[in-house]
């Protein structure tokens, strides 16, 4: 969806920087308390990075399974689910000071993990996916 708002503010002719803010706080449906976030170089960073992230996550999700079916942290038959939850709470609890494992970490104990599990499992889905 968002590519395609990109796109759509592309056509318009305006500069790739602009039709990105533009097209972040359409998708966002211009929360006021985003306004800002694509003009600082660190913040489009910080996107690009978590991107990347995601893009990682998504492409080893057989990994992740393991390691989390592995650890009793989640059932084979609700992995799905607990895996699509944990995608949106990477977005809430992401933050450019945390390394990958503290973001790891807090995604798991946001979704109700202990922590110590949380930590453990962390630390492997860091060691497979870096």
């Amino acid at each position: 969806e968002y590519i395609t708002i990109l796109n759509h503010e592309l056509s318009k002719g305006i500069s790739f920087p602009k039709a990105r803010e533009n097209a972040v706080m359409i998708y966002l449906n211009d929360i006021k308390k985003y306004i800002n976030v694509m003009t600082s170089s660190n913040n489009i960073l910080a996107i690009e990075y978590l991107k990347a992230l995601k893009k990682l996550i998504l492409d080893n999700k057989d990994t992740i399974k393991n390691i989390l079916v592995g650890l009793n942290i989640v059932q084979e038959k609700g992995f799905d689910s607990f895996y699509d939850k944990f995608m949106k709470v990477l977005d809430i609890v992401f933050d450019t000071n945390d390394t990958i494992e503290d973001v790891f970490t807090d995604a798991l104990v946001n979704l109700g993990v202990n922590e110590s599990l949380a930590r453990a499992a962390a630390q492997l889905l860091t060691h497979f996916l870096f």
